[in-house]
């Protein structure tokens, strides 16, 4: 006995060799909506006209760098988190605010050396199981962050971090 998968024919073209999609129609005719058209190119408008987006992002961030600030900080929130929900580890609520009050805490300096923070470091690895929270969060310049990798070995490793 073969076995074989039936779909119902499409609302339009009555075919019924395609997936059918919301409102009973196939791919095919789903895509060819005017409504879904225009939603598609809307989305993807960037990029047809990338140096019209560049310039227009640029007069944005001159005419409201602090803004465009918030959004920067918003998807560095959002990318750390996505990394540490991709490594399967727990994920705690970190915020903007409770970054840079991390930040502030350690005088806006690398926890391992003292120089100026560029990078957020997680003390114990999410390849190691450490969790994606606020406790597990310094700053670190990125000669430091980038030499320890993901060792960790406790707090002795940092300690020589410190040390040399």
């Amino acid at each position: 006995m073969a076995w074989s998968l039936s779909f119902e024919a499409c609302t339009s073209c009555g075919t019924t060799d395609r997936p059918h999609r919301a409102k009973g129609l196939c791919r095919r005719c789903y895509g060819a909506q005017p409504e879904y058209a225009a939603r598609h190119n809307e989305r993807n408008r960037h990029r047809r006209n990338t140096d019209e987006f560049r310039s227009r992002l640029r007069s944005e961030y001159r005419n409201n760098p602090l803004r465009c600030e918030q959004i920067k900080q918003a998807v560095w929130v959002a990318n750390m988190r996505r990394r540490a929900v991709e490594q399967g580890v727990v994920v705690g609520e970190v915020t903007a605010s409770g970054l840079l009050s991390r930040v502030a805490y350690y005088g806006e300096k690398c926890w391992m050396c003292g120089s100026p923070w560029e990078h957020m470091d997680h003390v114990k690895p999410l390849s190691k199981g450490g969790a994606h929270i606020l406790a597990n969060l310094r700053p670190a310049c990125a000669s430091c962050n980038s030499s320890k990798h993901s060792r960790w070995d406790g707090i002795t490793t940092a300690l020589e971090l410190v040390a040399v």
